[in-house]
């Protein structure tokens, strides 16, 4: 039996997703074991994740950056819902060791921007 080395999915838009969830229609559910690299396509207008599957199949998840901008916003609150479920405790947290910190103003602005970075390299 062939098999596809890299399946590729594309970002589907929130109502989009919504929607088919509501249906229960969830096409190419795919449980991933690990993620394996990310990278930022030329021109920077997708970001490549690259993911091992449950059965150790490789698999390529390709996003917009518009959608990659959603899933910052998204991610924080859902790994802070997984862990409170995980642990039954409503104070539980994703904690990192900060490395160091920027506090800068942003262009044209008096906005001021405040980089966290974490040892392993995270800043946000």
């Amino acid at each position: 039996m062939l098999r596809d080395p890299v399946r590729t999915l594309r970002c589907v838009p929130y109502r989009c997703l919504q929607m088919l969830q509501e249906r229960a229609q969830m096409p190419n559910t795919i449980d991933i074991e690990s993620l394996t690299t990310c990278l930022v396509t030329p021109g920077g207008a997708r970001i490549r994740l690259n993911f091992e599957d449950a059965g150790g199949r490789a698999t390529t998840l390709i996003l917009p950056t518009s959608c990659v901008h959603q899933l910052v916003m998204t991610l924080p609150h859902l790994l802070s819902t997984a862990l409170r479920a995980q642990h039954g405790d409503a104070s539980a947290r994703a904690v990192f060791p900060l490395d160091g910190w920027r506090l800068e103003t942003a262009a044209g602005t008096s906005d001021l921007i405040l980089t966290l970075k974490t040892t392993d390299g995270l800043a946000s």
